[in-house]
């Protein structure tokens, strides 16, 4: 997840950098550029049969298999790639670039081929009639056909809705309609108009839903001009801070669990990342003379003075010490902290080191010296900095990482290591509060 993330995420930041660090523009646009560049001439249009490794150009009379992959990442339907294809879009837009606009055209109807799309919606009916739900998801391109989670279908459907504005076509015009439906009718809500989940408890508030949810419903609006659409987009928002903000700590926890009224075990920075996207999106859209504009931008800015107060000199006591890492790519496309607030985040960047891992590792390594040097630790050294690469018990997924930061015990850093259920990991780790303790 990791490194699906990141290419998505850091091209969010670089485009963010345009218009809010003037000095450096031209770093920032060749930064953004490179990284789209890699994405479009690393995508080829063929499947491969991953057992055997045979390569595929056409599935014309080719017997359904189900080890047979669209062979390149950027192709497999995904909210990573809806965020991907959104930045793609926004980029071509700001530096009057068509080409990433069309790499997206390109790659939508490679998805939506009638050929593509017969074989692999027979081979997932089939799958499903013998092995159920469970045997699904190893296959490609599966979770259009399931469309049953926002995952499946928020992000990739606002991508979607952004391209078909601009090329009309009847595959895409049917799946927005069918993604419409399923989000303002069929997906699970409270009695207040609240986006759940059913997993991991039954009506579950997930702080991610917000964005996967807002972004296709806000360009809804955009695209009909619905008043109902904005309503809707800005009661989540609101919403979602009446379930999930704590007032202790001014940031956002990541899920609250209605059935028995129990927040998640952590804040985890990304899910506070993903409100703020879900709020900038909206806002971009939202007419100004929506009635509920003004106190989305209110939340908004709570928010935004909620994780001003997370500096470096209060690392340890950060409910995820490593706050910066996973926001930074996510929120900074939209709201500019000074870099007094973030020091280290900029030098990075400068060093061509943000990368999804070396930047976490590195960037963690930088701010547990600069931890240590403002706690009055200086003149004996910076803490000896030990980090640790594991994945989360939940279907063998969520890389992440984790640095000792006191002895005795590890510190998170990274991905989704606040998903795991139970708090249990797979290297023996047990998660309790803010730490990990090997059982």
């Amino acid at each position: 997840m990791v490194k699906r993330y990141g290419c998505a995420g850091i091209l969010l930041f670089a485009i963010g950098l345009f218009p809010l660090m003037a000095q450096d523009n031209t770093v920032a646009k060749e930064m953004a550029i490179k990284i789209a560049d890699r994405i479009v001439a690393s995508t080829v249009y063929e499947f491969k049969d991953v057992k055997t490794g045979k390569v595929y150009t056409s599935l014309d009379n080719v017997s359904l298999n189900p080890d047979m992959r669209v062979n390149s990442k950027y192709l497999n339907w995904h909210y990573t790639n809806g965020v991907t294809n959104m930045a793609l879009m926004e980029l071509g837009d700001k530096i009057q670039n068509r080409k990433y606009e069309d790499y997206v055209l390109k790659n939508m109807k490679f998805i939506f081929d009638k050929t593509n799309q017969s074989y692999f919606h027979r081979l997932y009916d089939k799958t499903f009639r013998e092995g159920g739900w469970r045997a699904v998801p190893r296959l490609t391109w599966h979770m259009i056909y399931r469309n049953k989670r926002l995952d499946d279908n928020g992000p990739m459907g606002a991508s979607l809705i952004t391209l078909n504005q601009r090329h009309p076509d009847d595959a895409f015009q049917k799946y927005i309609e069918t993604t419409n439906h399923h989000i303002m009718v069929s997906e699970p809500r409270l009695a207040d108009g609240t986006i759940a989940r059913l997993w991991p408890h039954e009506n579950t508030i997930w702080a991610d839903d917000a964005f996967m949810a807002v972004s296709f419903i806000s360009r809804m609006g955009e695209v009909t001009g619905e008043k109902k659409y904005f309503d809707d987009a800005a009661n989540q928002i609101l919403n979602y801070t009446r379930y999930l903000w704590c007032p202790e700590k001014q940031i956002y926890y990541h899920c609250y669990h209605t059935d028995n009224k129990e927040h998640g075990v952590a804040h985890w920075s990304r899910a506070n990342g993903w409100i703020f996207m879900a709020t900038a999106d909206l806002l971009a859209r939202m007419p100004e003379n929506h009635p509920m504009r003004e106190d989305v931008i209110k939340n908004f800015q709570m928010q935004a003075s909620g994780v001003a107060r997370f500096r470096f000199q209060h690392v340890p006591h950060l409910a995820f010490p490593a706050f910066p890492v996973a926001l930074s790519c996510q929120f900074v496309v939209r709201v500019y902290l000074d870099r007094k607030i973030f020091p280290g985040i900029y030098e990075f960047y400068q060093q061509g080191k943000f990368l999804p891992e070396t930047g976490i590792v590195g960037f963690a390594q930088k701010f547990c010296a600069e931890a240590s040097d403002q706690l009055g630790q200086g003149a004996s050294g910076p803490r000896p900095f030990r980090h640790h690469r594991f994945r989360t018990g939940h279907a063998g997924k969520f890389p992440a990482f984790a640095y000792t930061g006191e002895p005795g015990c590890e510190f998170l850093v990274g991905d989704d290591a606040f998903a795991a259920p139970e708090g249990l990991l797979q290297n023996r780790m047990k998660f309790e509060g803010t730490q990990c303790f090997r059982s």
